[in-house]
């Protein structure tokens, strides 16, 4: 998963032009969000790890790892974001 910083997240362009007050309840409302992610492939892991003969396959955990990195960041980078601040 990747690693959410402030460094990389005030970079954005829908975030730099907001209030820093603004940016920082954002970053926490995101923050907040990537734990949420992080707890649900987790639980996605350690069920696909307990289920069927010879365990779980860490080609599936990875895959959904990708699907989700992959979702979180075009969410953001197409300005979905925004619709919920407004």
């Amino acid at each position: 998963m990747f690693q959410l910083t402030w460094q990389e997240f005030s970079r954005r362009p829908h975030i730099a032009r907001l209030p820093l007050h603004e940016q920082v309840r954002q970053f926490q409302w995101e923050l907040q969000r990537h734990e949420l992610l992080i707890e649900y492939v987790s639980s996605a892991a350690a069920a696909a790890g307990s289920g069927g003969a010879g365990g779980g396959n860490g080609t599936v955990v990875q895959a959904i790892q990708a699907q989700q990195d992959q979702s979180i960041n075009s969410y953001v980078e197409n300005d979905y974001i925004d619709n919920y601040f407004v």
